[in-house]
């Protein structure tokens, strides 16, 4: 089997070629459509605005497998393939691109059997995703490297012995949590998935809610700088950046 790497992309964080796929250039995949509320009001033209929400993205890719001997076995190809969950390709190596969905993976075979190509379609979220995404130190303020808002994970650890109250502050809006204990060790906030829960420390697998004690909107973080800071202890940001 002959392997070429000049273009590449990866699965899950692994290369397409330890499976013996050599990638055709892979496309850039379609910026995602918006939708739309549209109406109309008796003027001579229709009125729309933008609901903030996007479209999947519909992306298929192409790879070729090359043949010393016409025998081929590509289980492996398909196992390295069924449960992707991410997708990074060459023309992009400082995104990912979250896969949704493996639509098919189709064969065809071309030159006499020595060739074959597969047609890899999937649906990928709709924004492309910072690699770097380190979890970061946050004092007063902390910047977004995207161009579209972030959905981050705030953690806030070595908070005041006895200390029942705590506030998360962005850009002025207040996420507030009270009734709070000394075994509330670390305290994460979660954007994304809209949840605000503890560990008696970071290695602990057991979580306590505590969405029951907070106000507020957990808050999102805008492209560009952002003051951000909580009334007690040390924040950290783990922001999930991401572009169109």
């Amino acid at each position: 089997m002959v392997v070429v790497t000049s273009d590449y992309f990866y699965i899950n964080g692994v290369r397409c070629d330890t499976v013996g796929l050599s990638c055709d250039t892979p496309p850039i995949p379609a910026m995602a459509a918006q939708d739309y509320t549209e109406w109309t009001t008796g003027a001579d033209t229709p009125k729309a605005s933008p609901d903030g929400t996007f479209q999947n993205v519909q992306y298929t890719l192409t790879a070729y497998v090359f043949l010393d001997d016409v025998p081929h076995d590509n289980t492996a190809i398909y196992a390295y393939l069924a449960e992707a969950r991410t997708l990074t390709i060459s023309r992009l190596p400082e995104y990912y691109f979250k896969v949704l969905k493996v639509n098919g993976i189709t064969p065809t075979v071309k030159y006499d059997g020595r060739s074959i190509a597969y047609k890899i379609s999937l649906t990928l979220a709709p924004f492309r995703y910072f690699i770097n995404n380190s979890e970061v130190s946050v004092n007063s303020s902390v910047e977004n490297p995207g161009n579209r808002y972030s959905r981050p994970l705030y953690k806030v650890t070595n908070r005041s012995e006895g200390a029942t109250d705590l506030s998360l502050i962005v850009n002025g809006q207040t996420y507030a949590l009270t009734g709070l204990t000394d075994t509330d060790a670390v305290i994460y906030i979660d954007a994304e998935k809209l949840l605000c829960y503890s560990k008696a420390d970071e290695s602990a697998t057991a979580t306590k809610n505590l969405m029951p004690q907070s106000t507020g909107q957990i808050p999102f973080l805008n492209t560009g700088q952002n003051a951000c800071r909580v009334t007690d202890g040390t924040l950290s940001v783990t922001g999930n950046w991401r572009s169109y």
